[in-house]
């Protein structure tokens, strides 16, 4: 039985082909009908090339309206002439339209002007149940999918996309290309899995690249049948084209039995699915970023404060470990404001929050609690060694911000260490750290107040 190549490289079995001569009788067509239980015959001549078709309906209308002996008719007389026919190159949805248009059920192949096969509408139609119900298994497949992608961290999002993607196509080797990537650092955009190809070729594979292709498997990959490349952005800008772009390329792909179309509906799909999730995931790692962020100073926000708050005391009542807070305040902030403008008081502000991140250890936190007002947690540290840490930076300040005039600014600072005991919260000690601050003034501005224990 021959199969022959549709649209998109659907392959289709075709009926085996049965012929009969111009010159035969009507009876012994019928017969081998009867015998190979086929509902019509291609007739052929001598030459080979195709002259007509002999259908049931053609040998019924014949004894219906012929009072001769079935024996002495020959196929000639009976057969269709008009015979419609397609071709290798003839879509499926076309096949389909003609069937119902002329209402056949049974359409000969040609090829080369030769009768190579018959296609019936019982091969079209059971083509299309496969290829609904494998289209079915792919939605299915891409929807599992997007039941792990719902963690928007960018670095989940990105391992989900390079472990369980090319498994759906059991692909052999694959590369994945994202310009944007957290865990590489600036570093090479390429995570390779077995693909032997140069950087320079896979980079260049992105280009001009808007929705899936698939192609034969590249020189160094050569496995398989087929090289599914899936651009992982959206972007309809002609002018960005010429520019290099995200994607996922897996090579050594067997490619379905039914044809190219699911491969490249679940790459279509696939696409789809993981833009958007990349896209939501870089927005909302942005947003995050953004809340976490004071944008006026680049110190950590209230909101990243807290956090880091919450998990200090965690780790102090769970193991016994000492942190201390810091609350300070620029001294007499309200009088530079008025005196120099809002601009020079932004700035004093910003270059505030670099002396003070400059001056901590990296495990430390640096926040803008608001206004002039900002925070310093210090895990690991007890309140001699805080206090320490805080009269450097202060000296530091007092020397490196300096206004207009040339008058140092300085500030207060209250200092607060926890104290011990499950029952003490971190806005606990924040809150002993606020009233140090306050006696911090009291006590004339531009020092530090520390105190142990609760109030």
């Amino acid at each position: 039985m021959q199969s022959i190549g549709l649209e998109n490289g659907a392959s289709l079995k075709l009926d085996a082909l049965l012929t009969a001569s111009p010159s035969e009788t009507l009876r012994d067509a019928a017969t081998r009908m009867i015998q190979h239980r086929v509902g019509s015959l291609v007739v052929v001549a001598e030459s080979g090339q195709m002259v007509g078709i002999l259908t049931e309906r053609d040998c019924l209308d014949s004894l219906a309206t012929s009072q001769g002996d079935p024996r002495l008719v020959r196929v000639d007389q009976t057969m269709t002439t008009d015979v419609v026919s397609a071709n290798a190159s003839t879509p499926l949805s076309e096949i389909n339209r003609i069937m119902v248009s002329r209402h056949v059920r049974h359409l000969p192949i040609v090829v080369d002007g030769l009768p190579v096969g018959m296609l019936s509408s019982r091969d079209v139609l059971g083509h299309q149940l496969r290829l609904t119900q494998e289209m079915t298994a792919a939605a299915e497949q891409t929807a599992r999918l997007v039941q792990c992608l719902k963690n928007l961290d960018v670095e989940d999002v990105i391992l989900v996309i390079h472990q369980q993607v090319p498994e759906m196509f059991a692909a052999q080797q694959w590369v994945l290309c994202l310009l944007d990537d957290p865990g590489r650092d600036g570093a090479d955009p390429l995570r390779r899995s077995r693909c032997t190809c140069p950087d320079q070729d896979c980079r260049l594979r992105g280009r001009l690249l808007q929705e899936p292709m698939i192609s034969a498997p590249c020189s160094q990959c050569g496995q398989g049948e087929a090289c599914i490349r899936i651009p992982l952005s959206t972007s309809k800008d002609p002018r960005a084209l010429d520019q290099a772009s995200d994607f996922l390329c897996m090579c050594g792909i067997k490619e379905m039995e039914s044809s190219k179309d699911i491969l490249f509906y679940k790459a279509r799909l696939l696409q789809e699915v993981l833009s958007a999730t990349l896209s939501n995931a870089h927005l909302y790692q942005s947003l995050r970023q953004q809340s976490l962020t004071d944008p006026l100073t680049g110190a950590n926000s209230r909101r990243a404060l807290e956090a880091a708050l919450a998990d200090a005391s965690e780790r102090a009542s769970r193991y016994g470990r000492p942190f201390c807070l810091a609350m300070l305040d620029v001294d007499c902030f309200k009088t530079v404001n008025d005196s120099y403008g809002h601009g020079v008081g932004d700035q004093v502000l910003r270059q505030l929050s670099d002396l003070l991140r400059t001056g901590i250890r990296n495990v430390d936190t640096c926040a803008r609690y608001g206004g002039d007002e900002f925070v310093i947690l210090l895990p690991e540290t007890t309140l001699p060694q805080a206090q320490v840490a805080l009269e450097r930076i202060r000296a530091e300040v007092t020397k490196g911000l300096l206004l207009p005039d040339g008058r140092s600014v300085t500030f207060s600072c209250g200092l607060a260490e926890w104290c011990g005991g499950a029952n003490e919260s971190g806005d606990a000690v924040l809150c002993r750290a606020d009233g140090e601050l306050y006696e911090a003034k009291r006590a004339g501005r531009n020092c530090i107040r520390p105190r142990l224990g609760a109030a």
